[in-house]
């Protein structure tokens, strides 16, 4: 499984031109392309007065559906030839993930995929269509791991007897006597693994 993150601007895309002429931030609550088209609820955030003049150059296709100071909630639908990327991402057979963003005239889109060639056929499309596409970043799902083995076997062994609950149904005592090590060896390799996966949570 490859995941990819890519920043995309496309020409006379108004979400694009809208946050390249005003400093809002677009966050993409929902995104539904299919072939003629596509559909997505879109929050707006930015400060009230810029808010309300980019508000005003939003085209009809966008429908407000909630109002809070310094964001906007909005409901798009559009056809073919206003989103034609959309084609485009359902013929890859990529995944396009939610909730993701758009700043300074360009998406940044979390796509999914079980083959590399299906995010190069997007890209190549994409350009053909004149879109600016940069690869932030791409991963392999399948060679992703985080901890060590070793890591693996103490989390999920402290996991499945209960040392993450509350309380507690085996201590640090009993989790260093399985892997015969001293309690200051697996307190150091619990902490770690911990602070691996809270950190990949955040993509840090």
């Amino acid at each position: 499984m490859i995941e990819a993150l890519l920043s995309v601007k496309i020409p006379e895309m108004w979400v694009c031109e809208i946050t390249e002429k005003y400093p809002i931030r677009l966050r993409f609550l929902s995104c539904m392309p299919f072939e003629t088209g596509g559909r997505a609820v879109i929050e707006v955030h930015g400060e009230e007065s810029i808010l309300e003049k980019a508000l005003a150059e939003i085209p009809s296709c966008a429908t407000m559906v909630s109002t809070l100071e310094g964001r906007r909630t909005l409901s798009c639908e559009g056809k073919a030839q206003d989103c034609e990327a959309c084609k485009y991402i359902i013929m890859s057979g990529c995944f396009l993930v939610t909730p993701f963003g758009g700043e300074r005239g360009y998406m940044d889109w979390l796509l999914v995929t079980n083959k590399k060639e299906s995010i190069s056929f997007l890209i190549e499309n994409l350009k053909n269509m004149r879109c600016d596409v940069k690869i932030k970043r791409m991963t392999d799902l399948s060679e992703k791991k985080i901890l060590t083995e070793r890591q693996e076997d103490i989390i999920k062994y402290a996991l499945e007897n209960g040392y993450f609950e509350f309380p507690k149904r085996i201590g640090i005592r009993q989790v260093a006597q399985k892997f015969d090590v001293s309690i200051a060896t697996i307190s150091e390799i619990l902490r770690s693994a911990q602070q691996k996966i809270v950190g990949q949570y955040f993509e840090q």
